[in-house]
């Protein structure tokens, strides 16, 4: 089974390798001018809406412009690259550890490095899969067209609005004060239900998700994942528990921005030309989001109530912990490093006394 994904790791890299050879010749092999083309194609301009099967139009648009198919190859290989992301790093952790074991024992100098492993292990971060595979995708457009063509297609026809506002979004809402406020929150409402690490599971898997229509959903999951990383996950639940809950956490807040017209990214893209406002998405499909995640999260509880009543006790003792630190060991240490300054203030009076 690993030498089948050690060959498929293989077949990935050399297509890879030849997919940015192909368009490096293209480049070098046609005439380019300074102007930029009419870039990607209008579908209209195919003509082909009178062809009977879906693969008549890819055949007839890949005869019409050969790029069609390198985008298509290009686009499959990340997909591919992406499934086999976990096979990378874990072929790469095996090469670490078999170097380490030759470090020990000498048969290698400590300062050197595994490349492979270095290299597997950068191909195996899913951050880097669809920016490696972009990285093709625009050698392939200036081989194919020209620089000018790729600079006027990511400039004007690449809109980057959404993805950059997610970024924002996100980053804002992992910030000290908007978790501490978060958390507050989660907080008083969870101690009107008992205080519990159940009330609290129960009101972060609720209140969490539904904020998605009002702060956005990115907002809204990551607040919750930062909320339960708090207080759930430091806890150490059973495997099975901990992706439970981020499976759930992921459909909650999929749904739960359905309360409004303008959080979610799906209803913001149909709320305009449907003339869908808050109203509508409220009688229509909020209260049933709002039903749906209370049946799934009392169901989700009723399976792990067994787990969530045996990690009561750590989680008090936590809580406990965190209240002592917050209000007494801040002040203790206030008032220590107020008698190291006086002692310090007093020194150098003496020191200036005796000069």
């Amino acid at each position: 089974m690993n030498r089948t994904w050690k060959t498929w790791s293989v077949v990935v890299l050399c297509c890879m390798v030849t997919v940015i050879s192909w368009s490096g010749i293209a480049v070098a092999s046609q005439p380019h001018g300074g102007e930029a083309i009419a870039f990607p194609r209008s579908l209209e301009s195919y003509s082909d809406a009178d062809l009977g099967s879906i693969w008549a139009i890819l055949k007839n648009r890949i005869q019409q412009e050969p790029f069609n198919l390198v985008a298509t190859l290009i686009f499959i290989l990340a997909i591919l690259h992406t499934f086999m992301a976990s096979k990378f790093l874990a072929i790469a952790h095996k090469w670490e550890k078999a170097h380490e074991e030759r470090i020990k024992t000498g048969l290698v100098e400590s300062y050197e490095i595994h490349l492979g492993a270095r290299l597997f292990h950068f191909f195996g971060e899913v951050e880097v899969i669809f920016g490696l595979w972009a990285i093709a995708l625009a050698i392939a457009i200036i081989g194919f067209y020209d620089w000018a063509t790729l600079v006027h297609y990511v400039s004007h026809k690449v809109n980057f609005n959404e993805a950059m506002f997610i970024v924002v979004i996100m980053t804002l809402s992992s910030t000290r004060p908007i978790l501490k406020l978060a958390e507050t929150a989660i907080g008083k409402i969870a101690s009107l239900l008992g205080g519990t690490l159940s009330a609290q599971w129960l009101t972060t898997m609720t209140i969490g998700p539904l904020l998605g229509s009002v702060i956005t959903e990115p907002a809204a999951i990551t607040l919750c994942a930062l909320v339960l990383g708090r207080i759930l996950y430091e806890l150490e639940p059973s495997d099975g528990f901990k992706y439970a809950t981020v499976g759930l956490l992921f459909v909650n807040v999929s749904v739960g921005g359905t309360l409004t017209n303008f959080a979610a990214p799906p209803v913001l893209m149909v709320a305009g030309p449907w003339e869908w406002s808050t109203g509508h998405m409220l009688a229509h499909y909020g209260w049933k989001a709002v039903v749906a995640i209370l049946i799934s999260n009392t169901l989700y509880f009723y399976v792990y109530r067994k787990e969530l009543l045996l990690l009561e006790k750590q989680f008090t003792i936590v809580r406990l912990k965190s209240e002592i630190q917050e209000k007494y060991l801040k002040h203790r240490d206030m008032n220590a490093r107020f008698r190291e300054l006086v002692s310090a203030v007093e020194k150098d009076l003496q020191n200036a006394v005796r000069a």
